[in-house]
């Protein structure tokens, strides 16, 4: 009897591919009896031959190739006999490693082979490698990132009389060593909610794409900045609903809706309804000359943006125009009927629900509105203050910071009643919701209560502190 042995393993490692970063550990497995068994045979004097023949499956996940091993575990590929005190052997084809079909078989020799039917008259073996130096299959699945595969694997031997009667075992190792797929950069992928650090640490400063959320299915211009982050470069622009947030798509922790402590509303097309629903949608709106902060406007009217004062400052209604798909360099939001989404003015959140109702006064917030993979900037790790000042723009500015790469908007800012002043500061509930220094100031919430970044015609402040109230734009970076 013949019983080439099959201690079968499973390996996932990363191969060496030439990149230092992957998006995920590979998993991977094997199928395959521990025992293949020959059938019994009467040898002759001319050679009986004889095969054995098993399915062996290769499973793997979050792998764009794999190569498949066997070798004899003791680095002797020959048959050996149970009985010690047979020393008869029954070795592997010595053919140069070319295959023989079981006919072609020298007399007391056997061989694999792999395939993926049965054997035939027509299958050839080759020796059983004693090394687990080159694989005995490879398979590029990066179109799918994963592999179920079946093969056949077949012995085949031939003995004569010349050997002793007896039992011949080999013991054989089975392996699969699972190749991650290599992360690319951002501009890879479709989804914000696809963004790794792996993918960002991948990408190169400059690199920009659009981006899709899948909440809602708008599109986001990215990119890598100087500072060494992704950041979105376009304000944020989800409109909320009392149904909430999830965290399979969102930056939160746990699911935020009504029957949260803090629950989100829905989002107001008219700035009137601002202090119920804390967030505002202005519609599509960008201004024509982006970086002119002399060009501006306040206005309570119940659509600011189409106000004769907004116009009149340079903000145009987008709503029918076509988005570039392409960055503009040009520094002019509209070109013809297609306009630059960078300098779209986005939606308006006051901070208790830029930060997904996840605060606590005096902290800073877990949680926030971003796509999953993003999150707020934190004023406590300095993240505008850091990207301001790998650029160079300290405490002024000439209103380039709305231009590219940043495209920091002067958006202006939603305020409804007023603070009085002097002490104690408390709203005038007299005072209606209104638009305040579109054109001319942007003021962007981070994750530490009522931190923000402002900008104007005269200052940046990447640290500003004020009341969490008024609305205000957003900006994501990756995580």
């Amino acid at each position: 009897m013949l019983f080439p042995t099959l201690p079968h393993a499973a390996q996932a490692v990363e191969g060496d591919s030439g990149v230092s970063t992957y998006a995920n550990t590979p998993t991977a497995s094997i199928n395959v009896p521990s025992t293949i068994n020959f059938t019994t045979i009467t040898p002759t004097a001319a050679g009986t031959t004889t095969t054995a023949t098993a399915n062996l499956t290769v499973t793997t996940t979050d792998s764009a190739g794999y190569s498949l091993y066997l070798y004899s575990s003791d680095g002797n590929n020959s048959l050996t006999s149970i009985n010690p005190a047979n020393t008869s052997t029954i070795d592997a084809i010595n053919n140069g490693g070319v295959g023989l079909t079981l006919s072609s078989l020298e007399p007391n020799t056997w061989g694999y082979n792999l395939g993926t039917a049965n054997p035939s008259t027509n299958t050839t073996y080759t020796a059983v490698p004693t090394t687990d130096t080159t694989p005995i299959q490879t398979k590029d699945t990066s179109s799918t990132n994963s592999a179920n595969d079946t093969y056949t694997l077949s012995f085949g031997a031939k003995v004569d009389t010349t050997i002793a009667s007896g039992t011949y075992t080999n013991s054989l190792t089975v392996a699969v060593v699972a190749d991650p797929p290599a992360v690319s950069g951002l501009t890879s992928i479709t989804y914000m909610q696809e963004m790794t650090p792996e993918i960002c640490a991948n990408s190169n400063e400059n690199d920009t794409t659009r981006l899709i959320d899948s909440r809602d299915g708008k599109y986001y211009w990215v990119a890598k900045l100087k500072d060494g982050n992704c950041w979105m470069t376009q304000n944020l622009d989800l409109d909320l609903t009392e149904e909430g947030l999830s965290p399979s798509d969102s930056d939160i922790s746990t699911t935020w809706n009504r029957d949260s402590t803090y629950p989100p509303q829905t989002t107001s097309t008219t700035i009137a309804d601002v202090r119920s629903t804390s967030s505002y949608d202005p519609g599509l709106h960008v201004k024509n000359a982006p970086a002119n902060y002399q060009l501006y406007c306040n206005s309570s009217s119940s659509a600011p943006f189409e106000s004769q004062s907004c116009i009149d400052a340079g903000w145009t209604d987008v709503s029918s125009f076509t988005a570039m798909n392409e960055e503009n360099q040009l520094g002019t939001s509209i070109i013809d009927d297609s306009y630059d989404a960078h300098y779209l003015v986005g939606n308006f959140y006051a901070w208790n629900i830029a930060v997904a109702g996840s605060y606590t006064q005096g902290t800073e917030a877990p949680d926030s509105i971003c796509p999953k993979g993003w999150h707020l900037p934190s004023d406590s790790s300095n993240d505008f203050y850091t990207l301001l000042n790998s650029y160079g723009i300290g405490t002024i500015t000439d209103g380039n910071v709305a231009l590219g790469p940043l495209y920091i908007q002067y958006s202006g800012s939603i305020f409804y009643d007023t603070i009085q002043t002097p002490t104690p500061k408390a709203p005038d509930p007299g005072v209606p919701p209104h638009l305040t220094s579109a054109g001319s100031s942007g003021t962007y919430w981070t994750s530490s209560s009522g931190t923000l970044l402002y900008i104007n015609n005269t200052q940046v402040s990447p640290s500003s502190t004020f009341y969490t109230w008024p609305l205000m734009s957003v900006r994501c970076l990756a995580d």
